[in-house]
């Protein structure tokens, strides 16, 4: 018998697992020991605190499990990381104005490139959830989607887009803090210091000329929509760029999939759903199909609950109704999901 650490989402973690991780509260305070023992009312407090994960050990009788878990563990670790270098940069930038280039570039290269050679990583995403650090994780995510767009697109060099999605939300280092911190929604005029951004990252980037128009063009355009309803410009499709189009569907899908304080993440499933009817006028149809072709292939064995509360695994998933899959519930009743009136409420874990 083998131990070994599982992430859990909060909701189904069970009292009497015992913490492979201490749990620290985003102002830095320890709520439970490395260690420690989870009860009914610990659980019920980190769901309330808005923890949305807990790291649990569990005993294997082989390898496979415990080598799932290892690899899992080497991937947040790798994340956090690289979301703690990217904080240092940003925090950086707000003062000092500047682009720390050979950082970026290799952050691009090395340390994301391991992350995109993960199989099933843009899954893996949604349960790296850090509220309190909101703007660079979502930064991180950007740029692994990015580079993982752009290869399956047929694209072997990934590190301009990669830097792409690092830069992409640049401009918001000098948006106020009191504007990007925001616990509730932004007011109107809020809202329009907020559309700065993609201006504010372009002027901060331009002056550098290592950096390469189509770095600066996914910055600038990130928020551009094929009609022309996005901004800050109105494009048009004919008018933004390639690195634009595969931002916009990235920050898009990062977006959807993870907690904000105002509104709660929505599955992969329903991204896919979201995805597919944006591909017709708004995102780009090329780069949303080879997202919804990959994604929904990753899916498949993964433990979900339905929207009455059963648990269930996806176990397959078909072309043409990729957004309502075939699941096995835990009493081995198999559902097309098709044909009911259930949906699936939340991914749980693989």
């Amino acid at each position: 018998m083998t131990r070994y650490v599982s992430r859990y989402n909060t909701r189904y973690a069970k009292a009497g697992m015992q913490l492979a991780n201490p749990i620290i509260s985003s102002k830095g305070a320890i709520i439970a020991q490395e260690n420690s023992i989870l009860t009914e009312s610990l659980i019920e407090r980190l769901v309330a605190m808005g923890i949305n994960f807990v790291d649990v050990f569990e005993i294997s009788q082989n390898n496979a499990g415990h080598q799932e878990a290892e690899k899992q563990k080497r991937l947040f670790d790798t994340h956090s990381e690289i979301t703690t270098t990217v904080k240092n940069i940003f925090d950086r930038a707000r003062y000092f104005k500047t682009v720390p280039l050979d950082e970026l570039n290799e952050l691009a290269a090395s340390s994301i490139k391991t992350l995109l050679d993960e199989p099933g990583v843009i899954n893996q995403l949604s349960m790296i959830q850090q509220a309190d650090s909101y703007t660079f994780t979502h930064s991180v995510n950007v740029a692994v989607i990015c580079g993982l767009i752009w290869r399956w697109l047929g694209n072997t060099e990934t590190s301009e887009m990669v830097l792409a999605g690092l830069l992409h939300d640049f401009g918001k280092t000098q948006i106020p803090l009191e504007i990007l911190n925001k616990p509730d929604k932004l007011s109107e005029t809020e809202m329009q210091i907020m559309r700065q951004h993609p201006i504010l990252g372009l002027e901060m980037c331009k002056n550098d000329q290592r950096i390469p128009e189509c770095v600066l063009a996914g910055i600038i355009e990130h928020h551009e929509r094929l009609d022309g309803s996005g901004y800050p410009f109105g494009l048009t499709e004919e008018r933004i760029s390639p690195f634009g189009k595969i931002v916009a569907i990235a920050d898009t899908y990062d977006a959807m999939t993870s907690n904000r304080v105002y509104r709660q993440a929505v599955t992969p499933f329903s991204v896919l759903t979201e995805l597919f009817s944006e591909m017709f006028g708004k995102l780009d149809a090329k780069a949303c199909t080879s997202v919804i072709d990959n994604l929904k292939e990753t899916l498949i064995g993964y433990n979900v609950r339905l929207s009455d509360g059963t648990i269930a695994k996806v176990i397959y998933i078909d072309r043409s109704r990729q957004f309502k899959p075939l699941v096995e519930t835990e009493n081995g009743r198999y559902l097309n999901l098709e044909c009911t009136e259930f949906e699936i409420a939340e991914v749980i874990s693989r």
